[in-house]
């Protein structure tokens, strides 16, 4: 009885040995976290990996305790494929959708921004049209497999002028090669200067999809390290400002509209009930009196 009390206490003493080390693992695993250029979100700044998603991700993670190592991928396809693979990595600034859902675990969102086409004033394309009537723009640059150029194909868009590079694309609508362009809004904010926003009069002709950017985490990492990131993530957007200030650091102009909520509410442009209140260079401000249409994210 006297042995069989002992071999009792020695599996009972090992199994928790054994639980303690995995926690212990768990806690202490530093989590590869990767991008790629695209600012205001994740960018390289004198050396450091700085940005809208990399801020913010960092501050969570070290809030929940999370060991974190940044890193800046050399190419999309190289940082979606590391987070793929694994293990402990972590991809920023990635939209989710039902596609990739079962392919992560996701934290967020870290930061939202709308895909919108955008024209000089001189350009004679108007502001704030239909998807449809954006179908009868003469040319729109756009960069070849991104997600702002593929939603545009699903829609029927056949007046795409593809590019390799954002940069490439971005010339072009500078050169006046195309009349307009399609990109993440807050991409091409971080790309011309707010005094080239005003001389050249650009304004939204379409915004037609709005985006939310998560981390995405391979699907090795610990569901509890998914959870703590989250649950930093929701603390600073309701703990005070701490979500904001770091977001406006960014964009000067943001308003809370801006930051993605812990429910985010989407609506049509539909005066008077719903639409763009006021343009002043890149600044859109969104009012909203009446919401009928309403999207939760």
């Amino acid at each position: 009885m006297y042995q069989r009390l002992l071999i009792i206490i020695f599996i009972a003493l090992t199994l928790f040995t054994g639980s303690c080390k995995k926690d212990k693992t768990t806690e202490t695993t530093t989590i590869t976290v990767s991008g790629v250029d695209l600012k205001p979100n994740f960018f390289q700044l004198d050396g450091k990996i700085v940005g809208i998603d990399a801020d913010i991700a960092a501050q969570a993670m070290q809030n929940a305790g999370i060991s974190a190592e940044f890193n800046m991928a050399s190419s999309p396809d190289e940082a979606y494929q590391a987070a793929l693979a694994g293990p402990g990595q972590a991809l920023l600034t990635l939209t989710y959708t039902a596609e990739r859902k079962d392919l992560f675990k996701w934290a967020g969102p870290t930061s939202k921004s709308d895909y919108v086409i955008l024209a000089k004033a001189s350009s004679g394309v108007g502001v704030h049209i239909s998807i449809e009537a954006s179908k009868s723009i003469e040319s729109i640059a756009a960069v070849e497999g991104w997600p702002e150029t593929t939603i545009l194909e699903d829609m029927g868009f056949n007046n795409l002028y593809y590019y390799n590079s954002f940069d490439d694309a971005i010339a072009a609508f500078k050169n006046d090669e195309v009349k307009a362009i399609a990109s993440d809004m807050f991409q091409v904010i971080g790309s011309l200067s707010s005094e080239y926003f005003i001389q050249e009069q650009i304004n939204p002709a379409c915004i037609y999809y709005p985006v939310f950017y998560f981390i995405a985490f391979s699907k090795d990492v610990d569901d509890q390290v998914v959870s703590d990131c989250q649950s930093a993530i929701d603390a600073m957007k309701t703990n005070g400002t701490e979500f904001f200030d770091l977001f406006r650091g960014y964009v000067p102009f943001a308003t809370p509209y801006m930051i993605p909520g812990l429910i985010q509410l989407t609506t049509e442009i539909n005066p008077p009930f719903n639409y763009i209140a006021s343009m002043s260079g890149a600044v859109v401000n969104l009012t909203t009196s009446l919401s009928y249409y309403i999207v939760l994210n």
